[in-house]
């Protein structure tokens, strides 16, 4: 018979002639709790064996630490088949899976960093906070076919700047901000403005149109720079 422990539910297979004909103490060997257990009467006595001594006492209750997910030999008398291991729960298993699957997808951005990088700029301060090096802003792009003119419209002086990005690299390139500066014969700024391009996400050896205007430009302006802003 299967002998279960009120306290923590542990089992241990006994034979039931064991517990006859009133009963005994018995302790749990998981918990350690201990109760008076009886045999059910539904419950058939083991077959007596031939020329039994006289006064021989019932077979004893196997050790207490013989419990289900145990192996332990089976008492005399005993018919019932082995208790089954426990399954591993569902839970654990598809928890492990979500875990390799995240270490996967965690290599795979690791190791195409750049490419990452440059498609999503927003990811380059994480990269650079767990040690990564983080390649300038205008890795891959390159400002080409820059031309400057001057009009008027409404009365008022306007310098046109027109020109390409390009991008260079091997890989898709995120087209930042660009930031355009007069400066005078000195060196000295004299106005800036930001500007963006209509398409900025550029494939490998794309090219992308800008065009720019500043109203009533500084007079003293000699030179002109057009830059990607740094940090997006």
């Amino acid at each position: 018979m299967i002998l279960t422990c009120p306290n923590c539910n542990a089992r241990f297979l006994i034979n039931a002639a064991a517990l006859r004909p009133s009963g005994r103490e018995v302790r749990c060997g998981r918990c350690r709790h201990q109760w008076f257990a009886t045999a059910p009467e539904d419950e058939p006595a083991a077959a007596p064996e031939e020329n039994p001594a006289p006064d021989q006492p019932p077979p004893p209750l196997p050790p207490p630490e013989a419990s289900y997910d145990e192996p332990r030999p089976i008492p005399p008398g005993s018919n019932l088949p082995a208790i089954p291991k426990r399954r591993r729960p569902v839970g654990v298993i598809l928890g492990w899976l979500l875990f390799l699957l995240v270490l996967i997808a965690l290599g795979v951005v690791v190791a195409e960093r750049e490419r990452v990088m440059s498609a999503y700029p927003e990811t380059r301060p994480l990269f650079g906070a767990v040690g990564f090096e983080v390649p300038p802003i205008d890795a891959g792009l390159k400002i080409i076919d820059e031309a400057c003119s001057r009009t008027t419209q409404e009365g008022l002086p306007v310098l046109i700047c027109e020109g390409k990005v390009s991008n260079t690299s091997q890989h898709e390139r995120h087209v930042p901000t660009l930031r355009g500066a007069l400066r005078d014969a000195a060196g000295r700024e004299l106005q800036s403005w930001t500007f963006v391009v209509q398409d900025n996400s550029l494939a490998p050896g794309e090219s992308v149109a800008f065009r720019t205007e500043v109203r009533q430009p500084a007079a003293a302006a000699t030179e002109l720079s057009i830059t990607f802003v740094a940090g997006e």
